[in-house]
């Protein structure tokens, strides 16, 4: 593969910076001392660009295509959506703050955007990238991310002393973009929080983090939290012109969006991946679901039924006879069977481990194992391949059928598996989908084994009557260590005590499935206004951090404090039992229609 000439003339702008850095490592700086170090960069540069600048889509798959051929660079704002970046790049989010952390929902783009952020960074000839895939540290207990910096450096060609490359990372040489902060094993992200303020402070390069909504990172010192904005009406439609698609379907399409569809859908048709979703099945129907489950139970049967729609009809043959149903329980197995390993990518030996399993759980056992997964990757396309090893063709497809697995299993195991989702070892349900689309499908299933069993647990004694002030008092030190004022931005935070994340998410999960509509968005700037008249009265000069236990109950602070936040009032706990009441009570009435109906 040719390098782009726009490339070659970047980096060489780049290495002069590179050079005066080693003028001040080595003693001596001779011309094969320099050679060295120029020839080492470019090789590295070389490298990350084959490596990055073209992928297979969820479209193409049969050989990979350039970035900028699929992708429409994206958009960022700030979390409250206010303050919208157009197409960010390098220079804009250095603009923004030295270290930020982009956050996105499942299928915004965080991984393609961090390849365009580093393909910029190189375009712009001011910084060498470094992309850190922060699932790999999941592997070994003892990676470090300074270790995997350095293997992915060597790995791509630049054979530099260590302590050149550290002097690279605390001059501002690189850039490095950790991608999928959500993807770590829960139980070592503490360690890895850790490590990566102490680069924060230590290094002068710039730090850029994705990672799924995750409320605790909000609260990081240093760290700008920003967001990736939803498309807008002219981005999706450049996204779709550029999709390699029946262009008598996306025609339709796009006049179908424009005309007023996307407006009513906004909330589906301003995902980049379940846009793609919806023109793959807006062939064979022109109507839009309104649940994201529907989308992808859609766009699965378009894959089995319809698989290579784009090569005028062709069908690829398949290695095993299941049919459309046998296929989707099969795959439901392999997804929780995977899922519940917090496997997001795998190699082939271990795919067919997790088939053989699936292969166990759901009684479809007689058939080729590697068949079925070669089948999910060339026929259904539900895996792609990823160097060495397999992934889904986006995590979202594993948390759809996990969620899809739990819903038609036995009540025990229902129990088991969302017992081991939401238990305290590795919560999930604030990082992921799953717990979230079991809702979708089957309601009943969550409250009857995660929402009235630890909403009862979160209220105790209380959970019949009204929800008094001491007790708020006691659950809000719980849940939360401090209020932080946050160096970035200068906004007050809420910093969440790790022992109590799972709560934090329960009661987020109550707050966003069943009182969306109770608690009024104040507008931002009047918040702003509160926010900074709290920090006034009760802060110290200099002060930016003030625990709460540090707040005594009864106090003018304690009652203003109830008034800031007021999803986390007493008020708002208060909706919360409520919510609960009314699982309960639906529960019982369920009950009694089934017995009525079925005369039991």
């Amino acid at each position: 593969m040719e390098i782009d000439p726009r490339f070659v003339g970047a980096i060489t702008t780049i290495l002069p910076k590179a050079i005066e850095i080693a003028k001040g490592l080595f003693s001596e700086m001779d011309q094969t001392v320099e050679y060295s170090i120029r020839q080492a960069h470019y090789d590295y540069a070389c490298a990350i660009i084959r490596k990055y600048s073209r992928s297979k889509t969820f479209f193409v798959r049969a050989e990979p295509v350039d970035l900028y051929d699929f992708y429409v660079p994206a958009s960022v704002e700030d979390i409250y959506g206010q303050r919208r970046t157009e197409r960010a790049d390098i220079p804009t989010l250095r603009n923004i703050g030295k270290n930020v952390i982009i956050s996105g929902s499942a299928g915004s783009g965080k991984t393609i955007f961090m390849r365009h952020l580093l393909l910029n960074a190189l375009l712009c000839g001011s910084v060498f990238p470094i992309l850190v895939e922060l699932r790999n540290l999941n592997d070994d207990p003892n990676k470090t991310i300074e270790g995997e910096i350095l293997e992915i450096l060597r790995s791509n060609g630049f054979n530099l002393d260590t302590k050149f490359v550290h002097k690279s990372l605390t001059d501002g040489l690189f850039v490095v973009l950790l991608d999928g902060f959500d993807e770590v094993q829960f139980a070592r992200r503490p360690a890895l929080q850790r490590e990566i303020k102490k680069l924060s402070t230590s290094l002068e390069c710039q730090l850029i983090i994705t990672s799924r909504p995750d409320v605790s990172l909000q609260s990081w010192d240093r760290f700008t939290n920003l967001k990736i904005s939803s498309l807008t009406l002219d981005e999706a439609c450049q996204l779709v012109e550029k999709i390699r698609f029946d262009d008598d379907i996306k025609g339709r399409f796009l006049k179908s969006l424009r005309s007023g569809v996307f407006e009513s859908h906004r909330f589906f048709l301003s995902n980049p991946l379940l846009l793609s979703i919806m023109l793959l099945t807006y062939g064979d129907s022109a109507d839009i679901p309104k649940r994201q489950s529907s989308f992808y139970m859609q766009a699965y049967e378009a894959l089995f039924q319809q698989h290579d729609a784009l090569k005028s009809g062709f069908k690829r043959d398949r290695k095993t006879d299941l049919d459309i149903y046998e296929f989707s329980r099969l795959f439901s197995g392999f997804s929780i069977v995977s899922y519940r390993e917090r496997a997001f990518q795998f190699l082939l030996t271990d795919a067919i481990k997790y088939a053989r399993k699936a292969g166990e759980v759901t009684g479809i056992n007689r058939i080729s194992y590697e068949g079925f997964i070669d089948d999910a990757r060339q026929a259904v396309c539900l895996l792609l391949e990823d160097g060495l090893h397999l992934a889904f063709a986006h995590r979202s497809f594993q948390e759809f059928f996990a969620a899809k697995f739990i819903a038609e299993a036995e009540e025990i195991v229902q129990k088991k598996i969302i017992d081991g989702i939401v238990g305290n070892k590795s919560p999930t349900v604030g990082r992921d989908n799953v717990i979230g689309l079991l809702h979708e499908i089957s309601p009943p299933v969550v409250e009857r084994y995660y929402l009235a069993p630890k909403l009862a647990l979160f209220f105790g004694k209380n959970d019949k009557r009204r929800v008094s002030k001491k007790f708020w008092f006691e659950k809000f030190q719980h849940l939360f260590n401090r209020l932080q004022l946050h160096e970035g931005d200068g906004r007050l935070w809420l910093n969440v005590n790790p022992d109590a994340s799972n709560s934090v998410d329960l009661i987020s999960f109550v707050q966003r499935k069943y009182l969306s509509s109770e608690f009024d968005r104040v507008e931002q700037d009047q918040w702003l206004e509160e926010s900074e008249k709290f920090v006034r009265k009760h802060f110290k000069e200099k002060q930016t951090i003030l625990e709460t236990k540090e707040i005594a109950f009864g106090t003018q602070m304690a009652d203003d404090l109830s008034k800031l936040f007021k999803p986390w009032s007493p008020e708002g706990f208060e909706k919360v039992r409520e919510a609960l009441k009314e699982i309960r009570q639906r529960a019982l009435n369920r009950s009694a229609a089934i017995n009525k109906v079925f005369s039991l």
